[in-house]
């Protein structure tokens, strides 16, 4: 029964990054984006198998997590140049939400 969780958790995650490419969602800011699994596994390690890390791992993943964010914010503010140049209102609001879909995947 557990292997069944696993493998509908596995389909949902990894059909929810997929169907972010519909969103405005670049596949290197995807594949970036993805990297940052370290984050999420040493948080969820954090709060919910309550382990503690050497301080070169919280600075690793930390340093990690700072070129991921700055390349999705790089890409959103190419997304939001192309946006205001084609008078189309929503492209950075589905961009958003691609974001969003990848940030609910990756934990």
């Amino acid at each position: 029964m557990e292997y069944i969780k696993l493998v509908i958790m596995f389909f949902a995650s990894s059909w929810l990054i997929n169907y972010a490419l519909n969103f405005n969602i670049s596949v290197p800011l995807q594949m970036i984006f993805r990297s940052g699994s370290l984050m999420a596994n040493m948080v969820i390690g954090i709060f919910i198998l309550q382990k503690s890390y050497d301080i070169f791992k919280y600075l690793s993943v930390l340093m990690i997590s700072a070129g991921i964010f700055i390349c999705t914010i790089a890409s959103g503010s190419e997304m939001k140049k192309r946006s205001e140049g084609n008078d189309d209102d929503g492209s950075f609001i589905y961009w958003l939400m691609g974001v969003a879909m990848l940030a609910a995947a990756l934990f």
